[in-house]
């Protein structure tokens, strides 16, 4: 099974799918922020748009009772992020997809109250695709690096950068989460 392969121990539950150590295990709370009870409910239906082996989507499936849809283009860790969902007992209410998640309003039939986009080097790229998939007044987790020579000058950046890319009316909140990616 995980021959090799070291486990990310995160709020109880083990993740195995890292060939080295995870860039910031420490990320519990981003993930409690998203994971957030008060805005999830057992009927929730997320997406994550860029699942690696599911150290976002199992701990919202198992804390927080969602229904998660979790994209993935790479094989391997779509088998990793499977055995990870039976060694988490959440298979029940994780669905993994390969794929692309361009491809994504061609192959999933409902829409989601919230989306996950963690992949903030390439987001921008998939940001109408996320939109199209979400339901009205769905929470989109957007997710980016941006260089400013404070966090005033690059929330700015940000701004400017979501202005283009979400309908004029859309409302967003901009903060900085971390200094790494999730």
């Amino acid at each position: 099974g995980n021959a090799g392969l070291l486990p990310l121990v995160l709020l109880g539950m083990v993740i195995y799918g890292f060939t080295r150590p995870f860039p910031d295990a420490n990320m519990a709370p981003l993930l409690c922020q998203v994971v957030d009870r008060r805005h999830l409910a057992t009927a929730y239906r997320v997406l994550n748009m860029f699942a690696g082996v599911g150290p976002f989507s199992i701990p919202i499936a198992k804390m927080a009772g969602a229904y998660v849809t979790s994209c993935e283009i790479n094989a391997y860790a779509c088998e990793l992020h499977e055995e990870n969902d039976r060694l988490n007992k959440v298979e029940d209410s994780v669905r993994v997809v390969r794929g692309d998640a361009e491809e994504l309003p061609r192959i999933v039939k409902s829409k989601f109250d919230r989306v996950l986009m963690p992949h903030p080097s390439q987001a921008d790229r998939f940001l109408s695709t996320a939109l199209e998939v979400s339901k009205k007044g769905a929470l989109v987790h957007y997710y980016r690096h941006m260089l400013g020579k404070d966090e005033a000058e690059a929330s700015e950046k940000m701004a400017e950068e979501i202005s283009g890319l979400v309908p004029s009316k859309t409302r967003y909140v901009i903060r900085k989460v971390r200094e790494v990616g999730p």
